[in-house]
């Protein structure tokens, strides 16, 4: 689902010059989620009309257990490495992802054709898409408020397979070293790690976690990627 108005205002980036219009998102619970979106449900049309900044909200209180285990946090001895890591705020979270999702691409970027494989859009397409580094700030949008063009991701509570490959984490600087040896080193192409370097936030006045006041993402990716 997208928030309303997302698309209205991912169009004003392209309007001033932007090829392109990136974003990313975590999984949220349809299981516990869905009994709260008849609120929002038109009577009449059965259409879905949800505020970004509510959209983001939900998605802050349905977090999907597989979205847990991304979370840094010390006490968090379930974590497990993926391409996009979460960091906790006093109310929300702060993603940090070496893959963002090609929300809008202006047409007149697409004048050519473009091969296509059976990885998602946001690993090699965008890649292909935009190929030159000196691009990337100036024609590719990455809106750092979750709300600007909100997007939330379904899925039902289940639980992630167990996987006896997994290391075993005891620390933060457990959970750094393991992303730097397996997702940095599978999806390190200069426009992920371009992604990697935005913070992406997801917060709501709604919520007070009691996390610190600074997430820990700088720290995390000191050695590598930040500017």
């Amino acid at each position: 689902m997208i928030g309303n108005g997302s698309l209205k205002k991912a169009l004003t980036f392209i309007d001033d010059g932007y090829d392109a219009v990136a974003t990313n998102t975590f999984r949220s619970n349809l299981t516990s989620l869905q009994p709260e979106l008849d609120r929002y449900r038109n009577e009449d049309t059965l259409a879905l009309t949800i505020d970004p900044a509510e959209a983001v909200r939900l998605q802050i209180k349905h977090i999907h257990p597989a979205a847990q285990r991304r979370v840094v946090h010390e006490k968090n001895s379930e974590w497990n490495t993926s391409a996009r890591v979460i960091f906790p705020l006093p109310n929300g979270y702060v993603v940090r992802s070496l893959h963002y999702h090609p929300f809008l691409i202006a047409a007149r970027r697409l004048q050519r054709a473009h091969q296509l494989d059976y990885l998602p859009l946001d690993t090699n397409f965008m890649g292909a898409v935009f190929a030159d580094p000196g691009e990337f700030d100036r024609k590719i949008a990455v809106p750092s408020d979750a709300s600007t063009v909100a997007v939330i991701e379904l899925s039902h509570h289940e639980a992630e397979p167990a996987d006896p490959e997994r290391p075993k984490v005891a620390s933060i600087e457990d959970m750094a070293d393991i992303f730097q040896r397996t997702a940095l080193q599978a999806f390190g192409s200069p426009l992920n790690l371009h992604f990697l370097r935005n913070r992406l936030f997801f917060v709501s006045d709604e919520y007070q976690f009691g996390a610190p006041e600074e997430a820990n993402d700088i720290a995390f990716f000191s050695q590598h990627v930040n500017r």
